[in-house]
This record gives C-alpha cells, sequence and structure tokens, in this order.
C-alpha cells in the first residue's frame, strides 16, 4: 500500500470521512495523478484507477493512521542509526553520504524513466491511430522505423514485430546508431543447463543461493503476504515494494532487465534475484519452498516442495 493512501486512509478515520467526501475525491484524483504509473513497467502494464486505490485504502481502512506512524517511526529509527554510525569517524560519514545520494539517484533514475514512458503513452496511442497499429505493436518499432513510417515509407514491420514479441536485444553504438537482435535464435542457448521438470530459468540480476518460501504478488495490495526471509515471486517489482523487499531473502521476476528496478534493489539490498523468468508467477504458489541457485549468468529456481492444499493448482 503506498503512503500517500495510507495518510488519505488516515484523514478519512481521523475526520469520520467517507470516499463520497469531495476533499477525499480531490486526494485521490491528486494521488492518481503523481503515482498511477507506480504500477507499470517502461510500456506495458495498466496504471493504477480510482478503483484500485478506494479498494486498497478499504482493506486498511481502520489501521490506516498506526500504518503511517510505523512506517514514520521505523523512517526515523533508520535515520538515528545512520546518524550514530557517522558520528564513528569523518571518513565513514563521507562514505555513507555518498552512498545515499547513489543510491537515491540510481532509483530516482529508473522512475523518471518508468513516469516519463507511462507519460509518453498517449502519444504513441496517437501515431498508432495515425498508422492503423496497435499500440502493442508500436512500441516493439525503434524511433528510426516510427519516423519512417510517419513519412510515408511503405514497410511492413509486422514479421519484425512478432520476432521482437519473442525475443529481442537491443546495442546502442556511438550513442546514435541502434541495433536490434530479435528472434528465438539470438537467444542465450540454455539447452545445456541441467534443468529439472520443476525448475524457472532466467537471467541472473544478483548472484547468490538460497532456500525459501516463495509468495506471489500481482499488485501492491497483495504485499502483506510478504513475511521474513520469504522469496517474492512478481511480475515485476514496483517502487512501493522497496520496503517488503528489504525483508525477502530472494527475488523473483518475469520481466525486466540488467539494469530494471528488481535487479538495482537486489544489488542493493544483496538479495538473490532471478529476472525474466516469464512463467513464475504462473507455476509458483504461495507457500512454495523454492531454491534460488544465481551463481552464473543464467540462474535457475527449484521448486523443492509444494504444501499438498497447493498441489490442485498445479497444471497438469
Amino acid at each position: 500500500m503506498h503512503k500517500n493512501e495510507l495518510a488519505i486512509g488516515a484523514k478519512m478515520e481521523r475526520e469520520g470521512l467517507g470516499f463520497d467526501d469531495a476533499t477525499i475525491n480531490a486526494l485521490i484524483d491528486e494521488h492518481l495523478e503523481k503515482y498511477s504509473w507506480l504500477a507499470t513497467y517502461r510500456y506495458i502494464g495498466e496504471g493504477w484507477t480510482e478503483t484500485d486505490v478506494i479498494s486498497s485504502i478499504g482493506k486498511h481502512l481502520g489501521e490506516c493512521q498506526k500504518k503511517l506512524d510505523d512506517l514514520s517511526s521505523e523512517s526515523k529509527m533508520r535515520i538515528t542509526k545512520l546518524n550514530e554510525i557517522k558520528t564513528i569517524n569523518t571518513t565513514i560519514s563521507y562514505i555513507l553520504r555518498i552512498a545515499q545520494d547513489y543510491a537515491y539517484l540510481r532509483t530516482y533514475r529508473m522512475d523518471a524513466v518508468i513516469e516519463g514512458d507511462y507519460r509518453l503513452r498517449p502519444m504513441f496511442l496517437e501515431i498508432g491511430k495515425q498508422l492503423g497499429m496497435e499500440y502493442n505493436d508500436l512500441i516493439y518499432l525503434t524511433h528510426n522505423e516510427i519516423l519512417a513510417l510517419l513519412n510515408g515509407k511503405k514497410t511492413n514491420f509486422a514479421i519484425k514485430i512478432k520476432k521482437r514479441k519473442e525475443f529481442f536485444s537491443t546495442y546502442l553504438v556511438n550513442e546514435s546508431e541502434i541495433y536490434v537482435f530479435e528472434g528465438l535464435e539470438n537467444k542465450f542457448d540454455i539447452s545445456e543447463m541441467e534443468v529439472s521438470p520443476d525448475s524457472i530459468v532466467g537471467t541472473v540480476a544478483k548472484m547468490g543461493r538460497v532456500k525459501g518460501t516463495a509468495k506471489v504478488i500481482k499488485s501492491a495490495q497483495e504485499l502483506g503476504k510478504i513475511n521474513e526471509g520469504d522469496i517474492i515471486v512478481t511480475p515485476m517489482t514496483t517502487i512501493d515494494m522497496a520496503i517488503v523487499l528489504q525483508k525477502c531473502s530472494g527475488i523473483i521476476t518475469e520481466y525486466g532487465g540488467i539494469a530494471c528496478h528488481a535487479a538495482q534493489l537486489s544489488r542493493e539490498f544483496n538479495v538473490p534475484c532471478i529476472i525474466g523468468t516469464e512463467t513464475a508467477t504462473k507455476i509458483l504458489k504461495d507457500g512454495d519452498v523454492v531454491e534460488i541457485i544465481a551463481e552464473e549468468m543464467q540462474g535457475i529456481v527449484n521448486l523443492i516442495n509444494r504444501p499438498l492444499s497447493n498441489n490442485s493448482l498445479v497444471n497438469k
């Protein structure tokens, strides 16, 4: 649950207001304007809606103020401990200040990119309308290819788009030349890896090896399921997951590249992380005991044990 939503819920608790109150509606609208993009990643995913925010707040009404106070106390405690460490000597204080600035700027960079991509969607929707293309096809073209189509070049990119949806990687040379390698023939060959039928394969973002209980998180409203030491399994991490990710012993995502949000936080928190699995949330269930083996460029997630209550959910 986002801190802003907790603040709105706390105001409702203090003043006895409901969702039909004009002040609360205005606060929700302001929240959506600022943060609806947090539910997206790059050009995919849908932003939060008013219904999502109302549902999120509604589930926590009665405890929003307490949660807000707990967050504030935790933040103050962290700052106090950090300041105590800084007093050890001037060198440590200097290094910590640099680390704080670096951590903030690194996360801010990704926030700016993701929000920027989200704000650009109306432009791409309009371009797609002019070209007679679906948005989900248009986003697989480079800017030069889009410009060529807008300038009237009669090129059919259907085959390229199809292959890029299967797999693609891009390389920027001399800050101007973009090379795109598309299709499964360019995907890393994992055929020689020893992978069991109960394994999931992805790219290693942070090396390590860990066993833990899987918790499948598909929305911010499910973050309350995470306990200390759990392994989070999610399509992609978002900014509002940062606090609970500190409690996790491992991170598994379906999407994202080596510089994605999950990859950055895993390295910051020193947590083994495998990204780009594509199917993790479809295969794994809450309560599954899994092992992350992230010791090379490609990593494996092994299903160690599945509770009997989950057996009926396994796809045959």
